[in-house]
């Protein structure tokens, strides 16, 4: 889950095409739609930290390494 301005995005263990699941809300709880959003990440078991995103203004910003390999 994650607060961003006036917005609390909840992403699902849900994938689908590449694409993960997200839920957004207002602050005060109501729905506002769910969404999917390209988000990359490691295939397989890793020991590195969970992927890094936020959202800004309905975009999202991730940080995301060159290759997972070590």
């Amino acid at each position: 889950m994650l607060v961003c301005g006036d917005r609390i995005y909840i992403r699902t263990f849900l994938r689908q095409g590449g694409k993960t699941e997200f839920f957004i809300y207002a602050t005060d709880g109501s729905f506002i739609r769910r969404v999917w959003v390209p988000l990359a990440q490691p295939e397989g078991f890793t020991y590195r930290p969970p992927v890094l995103f936020t959202f800004a203004g309905d975009t999202l910003y991730q940080l995301v390494e060159d290759s997972y390999e070590t």
